[in-house]
């Protein structure tokens, strides 16, 4: 029996052998999620045990969301409990948490770069779409079509209706707040 290891909507989940029977875990990042280790005949049926609990995971989360592009609290401390931040990313994610309502230019500048809207624009997008990919979110699109990364972060606090106006505000979701809150990220 060889060892299974399956990215899965988010997740790692790990099938291997142990006492010469098949079990399994799930991990978000280098934590064990849930305190569930799943049997089976076969690691295949583990894996597959592993990835319906995920999604009933998701499914009961989505129940809980206030928008589907709005993760909860707890989720979002999972998030960033489990995945490594870069500095510019936390600094950007700390000084928007204590501002509450920050335009790409400001968000730059918390990150340490002048330049402008371009740098938080990316990075922050970037780090939207890791948020929304691991989470499971469903996000809006924007004038092109395409999603709007940041939405998994912040929606728009300001009349203006596009986000890639260097003067537009981004109103952080309170949800990432609290989850910030309850990883350790910011004192409350």
């Amino acid at each position: 029996m060889q060892r299974i290891e399956d990215d899965y909507r988010g997740y790692r989940i790990i099938a291997a052998p142990v006492g010469g029977e098949p079990k399994g875990q799930v991990y978000a990042g280098k934590d064990r999620v849930g305190g569930i280790r799943f049997e089976g005949e076969t690691l295949e049926a583990v894996v597959q045990q592993a990835r319906e609990w995920i999604n009933g995971r998701l499914v009961a989360d989505r129940g809980a969301q206030r928008a589907d592009h709005i993760a909860t609290p707890q989720r979002y401390a999972e998030f960033l409990r489990a995945e490594k931040l870069g500095d510019h990313e936390r600094a950007m994610l700390i000084a928007h948490a204590r501002a509450g309502v920050m335009t790409a230019t400001q968000l730059s500048a918390a990150a340490g770069w002048d330049s402008g809207a371009g740098p938080a624009n990316i990075h922050y997008g970037y780090l939207g779409r890791r948020v929304a990919t691991r989470l499971g979110l469903e996000l809006r699109p924007g004038a092109d079509g395409a999603p709007v990364y940041t939405t998994a972060l912040a929606g728009g606090a300001g009349e203006q209706s596009d986000p890639d106006n260097p003067h537009y505000q981004w109103a952080i979701h309170p949800e990432l707040v609290q989850g910030m809150v309850l990883a350790g990220l910011i004192a409350e």
